[in-house]
């Protein structure tokens, strides 16, 4: 492989800049340890914007190389002093080390003679002699598989800092990376979006196909935004600032496009003036006397939220007393799609209730089933969030292995549990104690006229004792028990 770029010197640092094909680049370099992490988000843009063609531009990416030479290896020069000799005396320099050649040529530009590296193909296949100091994520984007991979010629401009083999390279390399990426003031997204997406130079039609379709919805969506933020979403706002106050309307408005594209919630042009707008609308209307969300600047809290109502299996009014109930406003690094999976995953479920009480005998334990049943299913007929199941009451006389194993399991496996701790039963409280170690909502019962003795640990978590004749009171106290620990974990009633 051959590259050529002209030899410049910048404040101490020897440099060859020039052009290559964005593969050679990919393919003699590798990111150094002290790069930052890959943000995938921005890989993925960096790829579509490779993908897109139109207006593209690379800007430099930034290398560097270490110059080798082993004094004591058989053949080796005296003198040779590789910097001095590529890039003062303009001498060619062949490395004994990693078979990598600079050659400067006759030919100059403007004053700045030209170089010309070779590197041996079949040694590079093993061996990345060049280390990323800028332009990673751009390389990483280019090595992202791609059936329809367009950009196999795209020629980019590079920079190689050349360095000298001592115990300083290593230092230079870092010092070079952070006056890179310190020195300079990046544009926020709110800045870049504002040029875009908050201006009329650029048609609907160039936004989709210069920059993507997420743009140009974003555009439809902040036309609808007229006037105060503060006026017309009085309780969600706040979600359109940062934390420093500023307004970053754009970029909010942008982040929810792309979140509600990605999970498939639009589709459509219109569906930004007929779903996405009223919407919002219906968020903001939710968040009313929900202060941790009213006065977060999180906007994961309003993504998320509208999400979840443009979801068509979802309430989100269910959704925001979830949030609420739960004080997840609270936190400022949640993002939109943590929160979204996690309630889909929740309500994904159907949860069970399993019942713990003494065994009196079948007739009672069949009477009972058929109690706590109505309850369930008298929920099941308030709310399309869920479908709660009951698990039919234990009916065992032993204690064998495979029971014993078997209501472990069915434990395990229930959202909420109740123990009738009537006449003390042992079983009963063993059964509670291990539902409570499981952290499993309990609600405990009792029988009236039941004199024995309550342990002191849950004597006070007691609903009203209830008549075993009339077992009506005990639906009643367990329906509202239930449906509380299901509002408070973000379930809708009709």
């Amino acid at each position: 492989m051959k590259l050529t770029g002209i030899i410049h010197t910048l404040g101490g640092f020897h440099t060859i800049r020039g052009f290559a094909k964005l593969e050679d680049i990919a393919n003699i370099s590798e990111a150094e340890e002290f790069q930052r992490d890959l943000i995938p988000e921005h890989k993925q843009e960096i790829k579509e914007f490779y993908q897109r063609k139109k207006d593209l531009f690379f800007p430099e990416i930034v290398l560097s190389h270490t110059l080798k030479y082993d004094f004591n290896k058989d053949g080796a020069i005296t003198g040779t002093n590789p910097l001095k000799d590529i890039a003062i005396d303009k001498k060619e320099f062949i490395s004994n080390v990693d078979e990598i050649k600079f050659k400067p040529l006759s030919t100059e530009v403007g004053k700045q003679r030209v170089v010309e590296i070779t590197i041996n193909d079949e040694w590079l296949t093993e061996n990345k002699p060049f280390s990323r100091i800028d332009g990673n994520h751009r390389i990483s984007a280019y090595l992202e598989p791609d059936e329809h991979k367009p950009f196999e010629e795209y020629t980019a401009p590079f920079c190689i800092i050349l360095l000298s083999d001592t115990s300083e390279s290593n230092k230079s390399k870092k010092v070079v990376f952070h006056n890179i990426n310190s020195k300079a003031r990046t544009l926020t997204t709110e800045e870049e979006l504002k040029g875009i997406i908050a201006n009329s130079d650029f048609s609907d039609d160039e936004l989709k196909e210069n920059f993507g379709i997420n743009y140009y919805y974003s555009k439809l969506l902040i036309n609808l935004l007229n006037g105060e933020l503060s006026v017309i979403f009085p309780n969600i706002y706040r979600a359109f600032l940062n934390k420093n106050s500023d307004e970053y309307k754009n970029t909010v408005i942008f982040k929810l496009i792309r979140f509600l594209n990605n999970n498939n919630l639009i589709s459509e042009d219109n569906d930004i003036t007929t779903k996405v707008f009223p919407a919002i609308q219906k968020v903001n209307s939710e968040f009313y006397q929900k202060d941790k969300l009213v006065n977060t600047t999180n906007s994961a809290f309003l993504i998320s939220s509208v999400g979840i109502e443009l979801h068509q299996k979802m309430n989100v009014n269910s959704f925001v007393n979830w949030l609420s109930n739960n004080q997840l406003g609270e936190l400022e690094e949640i993002k939109a799609k943590s929160i979204f999976d996690i309630y889909l995953k929740i309500h994904e479920h159907n949860p069970k209730v399993f019942v713990a009480m003494p065994f009196f005998d079948e007739a009672q334990v069949e009477s009972y089933n058929s109690a706590y049943q109505r309850v369930i299913t008298k929920i099941n007929e308030e709310t399309t969030d869920i479908n709660i199941e009951l698990i039919p009451i234990m009916v065992h006389k032993g204690g064998t292995k495979d029971i014993v194993v078997d209501m472990f399991d069915k434990i395990n496996s229930a959202d909420i549990f109740i123990a009738d701790i009537s006449q003390a039963n042992a079983n009963v409280a063993y059964e509670l104690g291990y539902a409570r170690s499981k952290n499993i909502e309990t609600i405990i019962v009792r029988r009236h006229q039941d004199e024995t003795d309550v342990p002191f640990d849950y004597e006070h978590d007691i609903r009203s004792p209830y008549d075993p004749m009339a077992l009506d009171g005990l639906e009643n106290s367990v329906y509202e028990d239930i449906k509380t620990i299901l509002i408070k974990k973000g379930y809708s009633f009709n």
